[in-house]
């Protein structure tokens, strides 16, 4: 049985475990990107690769703290971790498109696969941000979007 926050947040999930693993390939070493490789010094594939476990690492914790506080303002807190590790994981799968596009390569399936990570996971940052705005504005506070 799956635990609430991934019945819920299927997509976050998903990405966020397919994000830890490459991730950490890169970082290994075990499995390169022949784009990035040719495109980045090493050290920035290592950096982009961090970069990926960060966004993917964040976004679970979000989910998991999110599901597991009762007080709002904790609620609202972990719900602007897993916003900020959704744009890590937008902003790697935008960077890997840039890198397939500069290098002349025309890998369709690999482009639309990133791009539609990319935009879903933007579109879902949208969507907390204006959560919490909601949020805030129940409250009576500001709400900075």
């Amino acid at each position: 049985m799956l635990p609430d926050f991934l019945r819920t947040n299927t997509f976050e999930g998903v990405v966020a475990l397919i994000g830890i693993l490459s991730g950490v390939l890169f970082i290994l070493d075990v499995y390169g990107s022949p784009a990035l490789n040719r495109l980045l010094p090493d050290v920035l594939v290592r950096a982009w690769g961090l970069t990926v476990i960060m966004g993917a690492c964040a976004t679970y914790l979000g989910l998991i703290k999110s599901y597991s506080e009762t007080q709002l303002s904790e609620f609202v807190f972990w719900q602007r971790i897993l916003a900020w590790g959704l744009t890590l994981i937008a902003y790697s799968a935008y960077v890997y498109i840039m890198a397939l596009c500069l290098l002349g390569n025309i890998a369709i399936t690999a482009i639309t696969f990133s791009a539609i990570v990319g935009l879903t996971a933007n579109l879902k940052e949208v969507m907390i941000h204006d959560r919490v705005a909601d949020i805030r504005l129940e409250l009576g506070l500001n709400a900075r979007r």
